[in-house]
């Protein structure tokens, strides 16, 4: 069996699984996955999903199953997906994709055309797609279109031409099996894009390398890059050349710098002297060298982790001003970075994180590699839940920490079926996910309405902070509330999809009415009895009739005509939504609910001691096991050395000395005080493995 074979047969039980747990139609259960995998891949984020087919008073099929405007680069994004729900892979033909793109096209084409897009059915979620459109159709430079298909592409199909649309240029994408399956075995999880420079520089563009090599960094180099050039680079891959961290902080704050404008408008040839450059990374460089300059003709997987906003602002003065000439006046410092494809994955972020000091990123915007997510995989593995609809067989849910890691352990499984029975498909959780059911139920559903990538942003600012002050509190107790929560969300989320009124905007309705049940248990001094509902592994017919009725009151919400933003998911992430939201009356018997309860504060905070006493007993356990697996070599290098500003208290270095010779200690005390000084160690540059805590 080959591994696109295995990849295919993944992609099959990932989407009917979700089809069934969420109560969706395959094909949108397939687009969900698709955009996860398109995020992942560094190539789109947070778009809408909107399913809609139909066809035109012109009788032209029209279909679009999502949406998003990209206001960093100024891309309107269209996606159509094809999803062929059967055992084998099979291939798609060049016809089948002209008219998939063709029904796309129209649907864009419809929505531009203000007579046609006033018969749009106004209950369909795709009216949103529209209205966005409409709404920035002054600021959007192309339209991309994409398809994603779980067949895989013909050998006849080599390219894919489009006509312009609205004045602007069309890109057609195909994502097909094949893609997908490149995307997710590579090594950094984003589809390598590799620039050739000798289209502005036919020698190359001169660099000097540095000396700088680590085992993660294959080299370095500075370079002098022509602003135009850095402008046309950006305006043919778009937001894709920002490191992840860096697109989400330029779409939360806005992409545009007026000072860069005046800098080129008025003192381009200045504009070295006045600007920080920008810094890379590249996981290969092409270059010929000559003397001690290398002439770089080739940059593979360019990330821009620093001067997102310079490169933005440029773009933009490319496309806005009527003479653009003086970007080719302008020069960017640029440094490059050249990272392992091995490491990229992690070194990447950390280079992003500490290069970015003229705009202040906040921890939060790197809380993709805390430790927290290390901490909840390990709770997830060691936590089981219980049997449920008759089963005697405890499960658990999968923590994907790292991406694909829940294929990748059920492919190494010596049993299959005995992995499948142990981690449902259904009880997998990924990152967004826990941030989506987490801010639901802490009232911030116009953050998850916002999309996944920037609602995660939201959950770090809220979690971060707290988390490296007090790690002690996110527990098993938190742990299990999280499970709860998500039970909460995809029970409700079933219900909502076959209740008769419903027409659309199922995530949005499903997080508003879980933030509004939380908020009026709040109010009521009421609570949710988490170990039951840990306990029961699924929720009452009463709670979850009751969370349906606050379901329908949102959507009302959500679609009041007197709203102010027609557009209701961009609605949605208003926080004057949520706040009218939350003053709508709820008419509900909360008595009758057996998952409710009186709040006893004294309770809670028995629970939250007990679980740091759990918590201080685990972290003594790992934090031994660290100190004991540690290779000796690195404590005897730290006893010679001291490196940095690390100083080795008399306390430590006869701690340190004991557990040399007789390699162990004989109290718990003694193994922090070890702990705590390779802690420091770590934080000097000391090179440590990493710490399992």
């Amino acid at each position: 069996m080959s591994e696109t074979t295995d990849f295919y047969e993944s992609m099959l039980i990932d989407v009917r699984s979700a089809s069934v747990g969420l109560g969706e139609y395959p094909r949108d259960a397939f687009t969900s996955w698709a955009l996860e995998r398109l995020s992942e891949a560094n190539e789109l984020s947070d778009l809408v999903q909107a399913p809609f087919q139909g066809t035109a008073r012109n009788r032209k099929k029209l279909a679009i199953d999502a949406f998003g405007f990209d206001q960093v680069d100024g891309t309107y994004v269209a996606v159509i997906s094809d999803f062929n729900d059967v055992d084998n892979e099979s291939t798609i033909t060049r016809t089948e994709i002209e008219s998939l793109f063709g029904q796309l096209r129209a649907f864009i084409e419809n929505c531009l055309d203000l007579n046609e897009f006033r018969n749009f059915p106004k209950h369909e979620e795709s009216v949103a797609a529209g209205q966005l459109l409409l709404e920035n159709r002054g600021a959007v430079n192309k339209f991309r279109f994409y398809l994603a298909t779980n067949r895989t592409l013909s050998n006849r199909v080599k390219q894919l031409e489009a006509e312009d649309l609205d004045k602007k240029p069309v890109v057609y994408t195909v994502w097909d099996l094949n893609r997908f399956f490149d995307a997710y075995a590579s090594a950094q999880g984003r589809e390598e894009i590799a620039i050739d420079f000798t289209e502005w520089y036919p020698g190359g563009i001169p660099a000097l390398p540095t000396s700088s090599k680590t085992s993660e960094l294959l080299g370095s180099y500075m370079a002098i890059i022509r602003g135009d050039v850095l402008a046309a680079i950006f305006d043919k891959y778009g937001s894709r050349l920002l490191e992840g961290n860096v697109r989400s902080f330029l779409s939360a704050r806005g992409a545009v710098n007026k000072g860069i404008r005046l800098s080129l408008l008025n003192v381009p040839e200045k504009f070295l002297a006045f600007n920080n450059g920008i810094t890379a990374t590249a996981t290969s460089v092409t270059f010929a060298s000559e003397g001690s300059v290398a002439f770089i003709s080739q940059i593979s997987d360019l990330q821009i982790v620093n001067g997102g906003q310079t490169t933005a602002s440029m773009h933009d003065f490319l496309k806005r001003e009527k003479d653009s000439s003086n970007l080719k006046k302008a020069n960017v410092q640029m440094k490059l970075l050249v990272v392992k494809p091995e490491a990229a994955d992690e070194m990447v972020p950390q280079i992003a994180r500490y290069s970015n000091s003229q705009n202040k990123v906040s921890e939060a915007d790197f809380f993709s590699n805390s430790s927290f997510h290390r901490k909840f995989e390990e709770l997830s593995k060691r936590i089981a839940a219980n049997p449920r609809g008759g089963s005697q067989i405890s499960t658990y849910w999968f923590y994907e920490r790292a991406r694909g890691s829940y294929a990748n352990e059920r492919s190494r499984s010596s049993n299959v079926k005995q992995f499948d029975l142990k981690y449902p498909k259904a009880q997998v959780l990924t990152k967004t996910d826990l941030a989506k059911f987490h801010n639901s139920w802490n009232q911030l559903p116009h953050k998850v309405s916002d999309g996944a990538q920037k609602n995660f942003l939201a959950f770090a600012n809220q979690i971060a902070e707290s988390y490296a002050s007090n790690e002690l509190k996110y527990g098993e107790r938190f742990f299990k509330q999280s499970i709860c929560q998500a039970i909460l969300f995809k029970e409700l989320h079933k219900r909502v999809m076959k209740a008769e009124w419903y027409g659309g905007y199922a995530a949005n309705i499903v997080t508003y009415a879980l933030a509004r049940l939380s908020a009026e248990l709040e109010s009521r001094k009421l609570s949710l009895d988490w170990e039951l509902v840990w306990k029961n592994q699924f929720l009452s017919d009463e709670l979850l009739n009751s969370l349906l009725g606050i379901a329908k009151v949102m959507l009302d919400q959500l679609t009041d005509p007197r709203r102010p933003k027609e557009n209701v998911t961009e609605w949605a992430k208003d926080q004057n939504c949520w706040k009218q939201a939350k003053e709508k009356t709820i008419l509900l018997s909360w008595e009758a609910i057996p998952e409710i309860q009186p709040l006893d504060k004294e309770q809670e905070r028995e629970e939250v001691r007990q679980d740091r006493v759990a918590g201080s007993m685990v972290n003594l356990a790992q934090k031994m096991t660290y100190v004991v697996s540690l290779d000796s070599s690195y404590l005897k290098d730290l006893m010679a050395t001291q490196p940095g500003n690390l100083r080795i208290s008399p306390r430590e270095s006869s701690v340190l000395k004991k557990l040399l010779s007789q390699g162990a200690l004989s109290s718990d005390r003694e193994y922090e005080v070890i702990y705590e000084l390779l802690t420091r160690a770590k934080a000097e540059g000391v090179s440590l493995p990493d710490f399992s805590v």
